[in-house]
């Protein structure tokens, strides 16, 4: 029974995640019917998915593309392409008010931050 309850807690905080991620692609220019859009979607997932469990908070992007290339039955060379290939003609540095280049993996950081900050900072997060 309790066994259920957190599987059922973790697929409702996954659902947010998603759903925060979606929104906040969206928002940045991201066209939703690109291949890569639920490619970040799922990156965005796995990677906050493994900080709350204090698991492997260094990144290694070749891991990340490897894992959704599994996830989503592809290669990894297929993933990243798809992911760079979403963000290439926005202008991401005035977006998120940087000074450096934005590639795969900044982005990955910068959006990361975001959905925990909207995740944190949500009615329903607030209530509880």
């Amino acid at each position: 029974m309790e066994k259920d309850m957190q599987e059922n807690i973790k697929l409702e905080e996954s659902e947010k995640i998603k759903k925060i991620a979606k929104q906040l692609l969206k928002e940045i220019g991201i066209k939703t019917h690109i291949l890569g859009f639920k490619y970040w979607v799922t990156a965005l997932l796995l990677v906050i998915e493994d900080e709350e469990k204090s698991e492997n908070r260094n990144i290694v992007m070749m891991q990340l593309y490897a894992r959704i290339a599994r996830k989503h039955k592809t290669t990894f060379s297929k993933v990243e392409r798809a992911m760079r290939y979403v963000h290439l003609e926005l202008d991401l540095k005035q977006q998120f008010n940087v000074d450096y280049p934005i590639n795969n993996t900044a982005l990955l950081f910068l959006l990361k931050d975001e959905v925990i900050n909207r995740m944190h900072n949500t009615p329903e997060a607030q209530n509880e």
